[in-house]
């Protein structure tokens, strides 16, 4: 061993890759220290999350779809497998994860081991089981610290160091289930038309809203979400890669991720179709102003010249009164100077 390892505690060369082997040990049988807790400012990064997942309730399945770029051990990935099945008794559902790649594929390990012996019987079996495994890992989590005394504050920055955030989809009884959660609090919010999760959910939100205010065609869906997530992908610089989608069909006890062959297609048609409406979308802002000024011309041109009038008046109206500003001046200043000069004044 030389002088540097001797110097480092053993826990700064833990593996930790082990968390998501459940073959190997979790714990070593050693005194792990008290963390360095990270400051407010770092645990705001991860309040939200950097990847792009968005869900959509459609009139008789949920399309599920995210972008494949990923960071693991410090390394950028674009095959990143943001999408997993879990097995039920009787079933299948669809997890779709977010940021913490290490951290939720152990979550999702724990939904697996969980689920396989009790049916989905209910519309929040599939977020209790989530529920269920977050508050495991959270407890391995404090096991490796030995159970330390933390607050709840020093608890919430050490679990927010292995933050990430999951979207749940699965038919329970023909009643579609869309739910969201975020690691820190573990508690599942439920959607009733569509859910978006990442860096630049505003944008998506606002792709969707163009959407018909009640339950959509997939076809309908499928080209708005992958329009949106591609828009996405070229503004911002945690999101690229592939383009993943998984549908979770009403009749079907299996949601189904597509090839990466059918979405390349897919993606090549959409973007076509984009560049097509950006023409036409050009020609018709054209075409409008182009009315508006035949409509309105006469009305616009004389609010414009009323406009330059006013303005030249109030440019005059300063002229005017900074020459009168400096006339007064001048005068002042020849009293002053002539006054200085008179005989009662060096006599004085």
């Amino acid at each position: 061993m030389n002088r540097l390892e001797k110097r480092l505690p053993w826990c700064q060369k833990l593996d930790w890759q082990s968390i998501i082997n459940p073959d190997e040990p979790i714990f070593p049988n050693q005194p792990f220290p008290k963390p360095k807790i990270p400051s407010n400012k770092l645990r705001e990064k991860f309040t939200k999350p950097m990847s792009q997942i968005i869900g959509i309730i459609c009139n008789d399945c949920i399309l599920v779809a995210c972008e494949s770029q990923g960071t693991l051990n410090e390394r950028k990935q674009f095959d990143a497998n943001k999408m997993q099945l879990v097995r039920f008794k009787d079933k299948w559902a669809l997890v779709a994860l977010a940021d913490g790649i290490a951290a939720a594929n152990r979550v999702i390990y724990l939904m697996q081991t969980i689920a396989k012996d009790q049916p989905l019987e209910s519309e929040w079996t599939l977020a209790n089981v989530a529920s269920q495994a977050m508050n495991q890992f959270k407890n391995e989590i404090m096991a490796m610290h030995q159970n330390a005394d933390y607050s709840l504050q020093e608890r919430a920055k050490l679990f927010g160091t292995y933050h990430f955030s999951l979207m749940l989809a699965d038919y329970s009884r023909s009643v579609p289930c869309l739910y969201t959660m975020d690691f820190l609090d573990g508690i599942s919010e439920r959607h009733s038309l569509f859910a978006v999760m990442g860096a630049a959910d505003a944008v998506v939100q606002f792709a969707i809203s163009q959407l018909p205010e009640k339950k959509v065609d997939w076809e309908l869906a499928i080209v708005t979400i992958v329009d949106a997530l591609e828009q996405i992908k070229g503004i911002n610089i945690y999101c690229g890669g592939a383009i993943k989608v998984a549908i979770v069909e009403k009749r079907s006890i299996k949601p189904i991720i597509w090839p990466d062959s059918l979405m390349d297609r897919i993606v090549e048609l959409t973007r076509e179709l984009r560049k097509k409406h950006r023409g036409q979308w050009q020609n018709d802002a054209h075409t409008l102003i182009e009315q508006i000024r035949r409509e309105q011309g006469a009305y616009i041109e004389a609010e414009l010249q009323r406009d330059r009038e006013a303005t030249e008046k109030e440019l005059a109206q300063e002229l005017e009164a900074k020459r009168s500003s400096d006339a007064a001046k001048t005068s002042f200043e020849e009293l002053q100077k002539s006054h200085e000069k008179s005989p009662d004044h060096n006599n004085g």
